[in-house]
């Protein structure tokens, strides 16, 4: 995995974090005077952050950094994917939208919903982990999260609901149910 070294990768690394690349600049303006102070509180804080931030939601894959137990949802008639990967504890899952065609990380789209069917109350909807923490994702930053071995329903404008099963890390699969167009995680790798 190759490690981030120059000013624009490491600012990117730390959006990978929720670290918003617009204010991470304003405070290098406003903090250092120099270049090789700028790299230096960087990478300083990004050696703070990666750890902790590992453990809350999980490292969304990269290119540079991909992970093992990512898959991909195809969704039915859609130019996305739904891409899931490990979160931070074990029983958590993390999942975004993905442009496969542009191998990039995109916001939900307006009018689509994640929603999860479960077995400790009714179907409600799962916001980001962005909202959720009171924050305005940045462009492709938005993630939601998830518990392993859950159902969960996409919801969209003008298509039918489409449920999917999160792949579970920690207890065998999910018997199938039994209508047809249930999605299926395929591994990334």
């Amino acid at each position: 995995m190759a490690q981030p070294n120059t000013e624009s990768e490491l600012i990117a690394e730390l959006e990978n974090y929720g670290w918003p690349a617009h204010a991470t600049r304003a405070y290098l303006d406003s903090h250092t005077n120099s270049a090789e102070a700028r790299i230096q509180y960087l990478r300083d804080t990004l050696a703070y952050v990666q750890p902790q931030m590992s453990n809350i939601i999980g490292t969304k894959p990269t290119p540079a950094n991909p992970q093992p137990g990512t898959y991909l949802v195809e969704i039915p008639n859609d130019a996305l994917s739904i891409r899931i990967f490990p979160g931070g504890t074990t029983p958590e899952q993390s999942l975004l939208f993905f442009d496969f065609f542009n191998k990039t990380p995109i916001n939900a789209p307006a009018g689509y919903e994640v929603r999860i069917e479960g077995p400790f109350g009714p179907e409600h909807r799962i916001p980001s982990l962005e909202v959720s923490f009171g924050q305005t994702p940045g462009p492709g930053q938005e993630k939601f999260a998830t518990r392993d071995g859950a159902r969960l329903r996409l919801r969209r404008p003008n298509h039918p609901d489409f449920l999917f099963d999160v792949p579970s890390r920690s207890s065998p699969p999910r018997a199938p149910l039994a209508e047809p167009g249930i999605g299926r995680a395929v591994p990334m790798m």
